[in-house]
């Protein structure tokens, strides 16, 4: 494991949204040999005026891989088109916040945080800069937050990021006549199935297929010949097909991106349980809407997460 500053220059990228928004985000390498497993220290500049430091912690859990970062579309100022960014190695993580961040230089835990390498000698002028870290300087920052918190453990979650999780939550509700299903075994079935049965249909219409459901708000990312990019949300359901639940980032992303953007259903579809506890998914139909023009008439809310004053 390695240790790491990621440094933001708020007057490029707006960090503070994206921590608190996003449950994962990518971030250049620049060179750097980062890799699965290593954590980093999200590191806000001051950007002419404001705090500066330790804004959030995070962990590295995908590999280098060649990217368009799609979420600076989002964040970046001013905001970029998809043509603007460029391919370059990135690395996807996982933000971590606990609610004893941030810790800012001059304030209580000025020596812990002013003595990370990040604190002196950056050009500010750059979108990003990552620094290596040594485990010390690394480790008593981290203490002085009163420890890294566990990713199994959810009260690190911002209410913005609680988004899609609240949708888990409907989807793995138990299913009653109007087919809501028994485990989340059976729903995790159906959407490998789905994200399957979509590899080989645009593959079969002549797209290079990158699934990016990991760490973007759609599934999957598609590239013709001529460089167009196609972006496809997935869908699987036991159901006709009807009706789908989305996240607020999935329809966002939808408005945003409209017409590259495809929504593609496997409906009807059967499961059969396994002997090891699993379900196995098979036939279905399926459905295509591209380009998919969302309708916000179409939406109906399911629910909402509502923090207790």
């Amino acid at each position: 494991m390695r240790y790491w500053s990621f440094q933001s220059n708020p007057r490029k990228y707006r960090i503070e949204a994206a921590v608190r928004q996003l449950v994962a985000d990518s971030w250049a390498t620049t060179g750097h040999d980062i890799q699965k497993g290593d954590r980093a220290l999200i590191w806000k500049a001051a950007g002419g005026t404001g705090n500066r430091g330790v804004l959030a912690f995070a962990e590295v859990i995908r590999d280098p891989a060649p990217s368009k970062d799609i979420y600076g579309i989002d964040y970046a100022i001013p905001p970029l088109t998809a043509e603007e960014i460029q391919e370059e190695f990135r690395v996807t993580v996982a933000y971590l916040n606990v609610p004893t961040l941030p810790l800012w230089v001059n304030g209580p835990h000025h020596d812990e945080v002013s003595a990370l390498r990040i604190f002196g000698g950056v050009n500010f002028g750059l979108l990003v800069t990552v620094i290596e870290e040594s485990k010390e300087k690394f480790e008593r920052v981290v203490a002085a937050a009163g420890g890294w918190p566990d990713r199994n453990d959810l009260s690190h979650i911002t209410p913005e990021q609680e988004d899609r999780r609240a949708i888990e939550g409907i989807v793995n509700a138990p299913r009653d006549r109007q087919g809501f299903l028994v485990n989340t075994e059976a729903r995790r079935a159906i959407e490998m199935y789905a994200m399957t049965e979509a590899n080989k249909y645009y593959t079969s219409q002549g797209w290079q297929v990158q699934d990016v459901s990991a760490y973007q708000p759609y599934d999957l990312r598609c590239t013709d010949a001529n460089g167009r990019e196609l972006y496809v949300e997935v869908k699987g359901t036991s159901t006709d097909g009807a009706g789908v639940l989305l996240t607020r980032n999935e329809v966002a992303h939808a408005h945003a991106y409209y017409p590259r953007v495809s929504l593609f259903i496997v409906a009807n579809v059967q499961l059969q349980p396994a002997t090891d506890g699993t379900f196995v998914a098979s036939g279905g139909h399926i459905i295509v809407r591209e380009p998919w023009n969302l309708n916000d008439d179409d939406l109906t809310a399911l629910a909402y997460s509502y923090r207790v004053p």
